[in-house]
């Protein structure tokens, strides 16, 4: 959402954008847990917080973390990944933008209407051990 106000930001009129733009995607580059070294633990619920919304928080969560080797150089980590958000431009986001919309009310109506940010992109590769919480967070503030 951010990116069509800034498309608006910089002269480009609402009814330009909604006519002519289909999606908007996001993406971030996140470090992979080496698997030479990878080690699991609990996520503490500090961690957890800063994720709320991103994913189903009850109960307990394992993460996992690299201990860092010889085949990470001792980072804990080895390879990369994207993580993403795609934000498809259905008739209700082009008729916010066309009102000049704040980007947060075209956010929370995109995610209303089912776009996965970041951050739940995210949090879904930290439950599934390719990367850690402090990766995710790392990349997405």
């Amino acid at each position: 959402a951010s990116g069509i106000t800034r498309l608006m930001d910089i002269g480009l009129e609402p009814y330009l954008i909604s006519s002519s733009v289909e999606v908007f995607i996001a993406q971030r580059l996140i470090r992979l847990i080496c698997d030479n070294c990878k080690e699991s633990y609990q996520i503490s619920p500090d961690i957890a917080r800063h994720f709320h919304g991103a994913g189903h928080l009850q109960g307990q969560h394992t993460a996992y973390r690299g201990k860092g080797c010889k085949i990470c150089n001792n980072t804990g980590y080895r390879g990369r990944t994207g993580i993403y958000e795609i934000l498809l431009l259905n008739e209700e986001i082009k008729k916010l933008i066309l009102q000049k919309a704040s980007s947060g009310m075209i956010n929370g109506k995109a995610v209303q209407t089912g776009m996965r940010t970041l951050k739940q992109d995210g949090w879904e590769k930290i439950l599934a051990g390719l990367t850690t919480p402090e990766e995710v967070m790392r990349v997405v503030q």
